[in-house]
């Protein structure tokens, strides 16, 4: 290999390309709550290295990707879709566990695991349990980042998506495929 990359680049010093510090500009520009209940918040910026940026948007994220979980859930549920609801729950799961919302993680936790043995008869009773705790933090997180909601890093043009709409579009595309 080390012969291959002689034959193509030429030895010799190279200019490193000069490092921005606006990142770390920005980064202390960033206020994050003291708190949120239900949330460590120093374990949810230690799977994130520090990066209040990077942590703020990840708890605006989970408002908008689980928000409508509880009807997703049931909706996959009533149409015995459970590879759906493990994937859901899955999701959630891991989620939760990257921003520090530990209990929340424990709950879809428990309920994955009842999904994955289809123990239907602890489907809704873990599922509410969950669900209390994901509507307390997104409640948080709507009240703490209010404006936060139509924020445009560039990667998308800009379109909110309707879920609601989406996920059954979706589903009968998968039909075609």
């Amino acid at each position: 290999l080390y012969g291959s990359l002689l034959e193509w680049i030429a030895p010799g010093e190279r200019k490193l390309p000069e490092q921005k510090p606006k990142e770390k500009e920005d980064e202390q520009c960033i206020v994050l709550p003291d708190t949120l209940d239900g949330i460590d918040m120093g374990a949810g910026l230690e799977k994130v290295a520090g990066n209040k940026r990077l942590y703020q948007k990840l708890l605006v994220q989970f408002k908008f990707d689980f928000s409508s979980f509880s009807d997703d859930f049931h909706r996959y549920l009533d149409s015995g879709d459970l590879e759906s609801c493990e994937r859901l729950v899955h999701n959630l799961k891991g989620v939760s566990g990257n921003i520090g919302a530990l209990r929340m993680h424990l709950a879809a936790q428990k309920l994955e695991a009842a999904v994955k043995a289809c123990d239907q008869e602890n489907f809704i009773r873990l599922q509410k349990e969950l669900e209390l705790h994901l509507v307390g933090l997104i409640g948080q997180i709507n009240e703490k980042f209010p404006d936060k909601e139509e924020e445009d890093d560039g990667s998308t043009s800009g379109c909110r998506v309707d879920k609601k709409r989406l996920i059954p579009l979706l589903e009968k595309l998968a039909n075609y495929i």
